[in-house]
């Protein structure tokens, strides 16, 4: 190793505030911090601005040399750099290595855990690398020691982007995404569209079909990024790039080959713009997708079509239409993909993926698109909703003209609905259309039943808002009744959720789980391919909210298991944001703070680009800081998280997910830990928030405000408030069951319960209550009844939990690769999981690995 002086500071910088604060987030509490991406994501800008945020003398930057190959000659050559440093009690040493790829024998996970285990526990590895293998270091992964910032996380956001390419005017709320597509968020990408465009007045759509920009991408990739592969890894990479997403069982089917599991993982581990999403899936990224036909070695067009549409066959085979759907739009196959796409795209509707549905109908033919009112109506739709209205009303006009009268009277109605909804109320936020239906109401005689169902469910979302607890349930009731009449099972799946939803607010916890079990049992008594569909986009997040709160976590991990198996393709932002929250919670349960967090940033990983998912994942980090007492971690999010925020205004229209977190609640509970003037304030909205709660009756919220004025007395030193706010909370509780709430403060919180139980007079309920509360984690702590697996079982999940493929544990074991596959098959039906990771999760959870 060679030290280096403090590189120059590079022209054109540009700030990353949000990416800085992460990693200097986990410098503290990591051994190794590594930056693992392709060329161009701006890995060593983001080690240079981290090396020079620190204080003079913390952090060193190095240079490897190639006899850093050995081990020991690196560990030899950091010990006498970094002289009485290494070893110093309280005194952390930060080792910036930039460009490790250059000593390739670096870069294996081997070398690293040899270079680890021999340097003292105060030296903190930061390094930046194109090609990294993590074999070896699964243990330090799981114990938060390894940081790994990938593609994903380093990419830039919308905003990001959008700075970057500041001088290109957007003129329209549909162009606001452009310039983020067409980059995928990768910087150098963004760094050659800003480079491509002439002046200001140029459209961000005129800028991305430019020859300039396409022959500097083109160059860009050849020389640059895919030159680190080897040619047997650019040639599969060229096979695969026009499918975008592949598995291995799937290029083993197209390729005629059994060696594609490690040659994806080769992609990855040696950096090439692949992304390994688990479950043997990798995705391209959609730069070189979109790209694809223009690069060195890529398949003619013929070829790639042909490619595409045996990939649909082999989707088809196993079920899984969308995907197939994808693969025959992309190679043009327009019948066969249009057997599938009007119903596929009501789906996709469904579960709030607008932009799917609005890229498929953009690359069809104008004559198949317009000739089917259905699937244009769908457009629509998802025009609307992604807030593009100005579009939306120009299909419309186009759909409307295409019509002459021939039409299916419900498409027409639907139609006739929404241009209502774009000609009375043109607002491109989905939640400020639901707060305009109420206005539409007289007009509903002309939209048909289905509407008018659809309509009544968004109007009792409004009033459960609002605090129109009764008027939500008996609107809710006409939704129920007209959705059974007409055979909606998604829109009568939506009223059982509101229902539950208009429960659980009034305080009525356990009756809202009732109902939702009927909605369950509705649907099983009918077709079982109705199950994913009909699932509420919100419904599966609710629940697993109402059963964390009361305390149930066993029957939440078995409903968190269910909905990994039916949401693997894209299920909404919401309801994902929601149960990877609730799994971080009972991870933090089970197996401490370390793994929850893990959870949050894998979730973190893949919203990148959603700055308001990263925000509330922000949120629930410092929530967990809370719960485990880590003060250096809660003051470092509190200054990310607040910094020069204001608090955002009283909302108007708080979704029944965000009854108790969101909607500012969780900014709130921040500012009661920064101190004054913070908590003042945070205290004044609490008194606003409960005032309002009190008068509509928000039970199951006024609860959690009680809580949170109790933590914000207990940060002032007011002991005498705090047990009164406490005892109030309690006295809801006692009545609503909930449990979770009090144990998710801080430990100050659950011993000021402890002290209020001996202290004052409670009511046999409260007591009760109280003693219920305080005991429940002890009792989720204890081991779940064991598992009737046997020792060949238990050998296969040990090898899996390493980290080992089925290929490798097949050849560990001397077994056939099927032979494997058949009892992780066996398996997961035992454990009750849907794979893998499902059931080594749940085995370290009974203790049986």
């Amino acid at each position: 190793m060679l030290v280096v002086d403090l590189p120059p500071a590079r022209r054109g910088l540009m700030p990353r505030p949000s990416l800085q604060a992460k990693l200097t987030m986990h410098l503290a509490s990591c051994r190794v911090l590594v930056l693992h991406a392709p060329a161009g994501f701006g890995k060593s800008c983001a080690l240079l601005q981290l090396f020079q945020s620190l204080p003079p003398g913390v952090a060193q930057w190095l240079t490897p040399e190639p006899a850093d190959r050995l081990p020991d000659h690196a560990i030899r050559s950091l010990l006498a750099l970094l002289g009485e440093r290494a070893g110093a009690s309280g005194q952390p040493v930060m080792v910036f290595i930039d460009a490790l790829e250059r000593i390739s024998a670096a870069c294996e996970g081997r070398w690293l855990r040899a270079v680890l285990d021999a340097l003292p526990a105060n030296v903190t590895l930061v390094i930046a690398t194109r090609s990294f293998a993590p074999h070896a270091l699964e243990h330090l992964r799981i114990s938060g020691e390894l940081v790994e910032f990938g593609a994903s996380t380093l990419a830039m956001g919308t905003d990001e982007v959008a700075t970057l390419c500041r001088h290109t005017a957007v003129r329209h709320r549909g162009e606001a995404g452009c310039w983020e597509r067409a980059s995928g968020g990768w910087p150098a990408i963004a760094s050659l569209l800003r480079a491509s465009a002439e002046n200001d007045r140029d459209a961000p759509e005129a800028v991305v079909r430019s020859a300039a920009f396409c022959h500097r991408v083109r160059r860009y990739l050849d020389d640059e990024v895919l030159a680190a592969g080897s040619d047997a890894e650019r040639a599969f990479l060229a096979s695969i790039m026009p499918l975008g997403e592949v598995s291995a069982p799937l290029c083993d089917w197209l390729f005629e080959r059994s060696d594609s599991a490690p040659l994806l993982a080769g992609l990855v581990h040696h950096g090439l713009p692949v992304e390994a999403l688990g479950d043997e899936l990798y995705r391209v990224h959609p730069v070189l997708v979109a790209h694809a036909a223009t690069l060195a070695g890529a398949l003619p067009a013929q070829a790639q079509a042909a490619l595409r549409r045996r990939a649909a066959e082999w989707f088809i085979g196993q079920g899984l239409i969308e995907q197939a759907v994808g693969h025959w739009i992309g190679a043009g196959a327009w019948d066969d993909a249009l057997k599938y796409l009007p119903a596929l795209t009501q789906s996709l509707l469904f579960r709030a993926c607008f932009q799917q549905v609005i890229d498929w109908c953009q690359v069809l033919p104008p004559a198949l698109l317009y000739g089917n009112p259905g699937l244009s109506a769908s457009y629509v739709w998802g025009l609307i909703f992604s807030g593009d209205v100005q579009r939306a009303l120009q299909v419309l006009r186009e759909v409307k003209t295409n019509m002459r009268g021939m039409c299916d009277p419900l498409v027409e109605q639907t139609i006739n609905l929404q241009e209502l909804v774009l000609t009375e109320y043109p607002q491109p936020d989905y939640a400020a259309i639901l707060q305009g239906v109420e206005a539409l109401m007289p007009m509903l005689e002309n939209v048909g039943d289905m509407n008018r169902g659809r309509i009544y469910n968004m109007l009792a979302m409004i009033q459960i808002s609002q605090g129109e607890l009764a008027k939500a349930g008996t609107v809710v009731m006409q939704a129920k009744r007209i959705h059974r009449e007409a055979g909606n099972l998604q829109g009568l799946f939506t009223s059982y959720f509101l229902e539950a939803a208009t429960l659980a607010t009034g305080g009525e916890l356990k009756h809202a789980l009732e109902v939702l079990g009927n909605a369950d049992d509705m649907i099983h008594a009918r077709s079982v391919r109705t199950l994913t569909g009909s699932m509420h986009v919100f419904c599966v997040g609710y629940r697993l909210q109402l059963l964390y709160e009361l305390g149930q976590y066993d029957v939440a991990r078995d409903w968190l298991d269910r909905y990994q198996r039916l949401h693997r393709g894209s299920p909404s932002v919401l309801s994902t944001l929601l149960a990877g929250i609730i799994d971080a919670r009972l991870t933090l349960i089970d197996k401490g703070s370390e793994p929850a967090l893990l959870v949050l940033e894998r979730l973190a990983d893949r919203f990148t680009q959603d700055a308001a998912v990263q925000r509330r994942l922000g949120f629930e980090m410092a929530r967990i800081a809370i719960v485990t007492r880590n003060p250096v971690r809660l003051r470092a999010l509190v200054g990310d998280l607040l910094g020069h925020a204001e608090l955002p205004p009283v909302q108007v229209f708080v979704h029944p997910s965000e009854e108790l977190e969101g909607a500012g609640i969780e900014m709130l509970r921040l500012m009661l830990h920064a101190g004054q003037p913070s908590r003042v304030v945070a205290m004044q909205r609490l008194a606003t928030l409960m005032t309002e709660a009190t008068q509509v009756g928000r039970s199951w919220r006024r609860m959690k405000l009680h809580l949170l004025t109790a933590v914000g007395h207990l940060c002032a030193g007011e002991q005498a408030l705090a047990s009164e706010a406490l005892h109030d909370a309690l006295q809801l509780a006692a009545a609503n069951g909930t449990i979770s709430s009090f144990l998710d403060e801080g430990p100050e919180l659950v011993g000021l319960l402890a002290g209020l139980r001996s202290r004052t007079r409670l009511t046999a309920a409260e007591q009760r209550h109280a003693d219920l509360i305080l005991q429940t984690r002890d009792q989720a702590a204890k081991p779940a009844a064991s598992v009737p697996l046997g020792m060949r079982e238990l050998e296969i999940l040990r090898l899996v939990a390493e980290g080992l493929t089925n290929e490798q544990v097949a050849s560990r074991l001397n077994l056939a690769t099927q032979t494997v596959k058949w009892y992780l098959s066996g398996m997961y039906g035992k454990l009750g999981v849907g794979n893998r990771v499902g059931a080594v999760d749940k085995c370290r959870r009974l203790g049986l690995i």
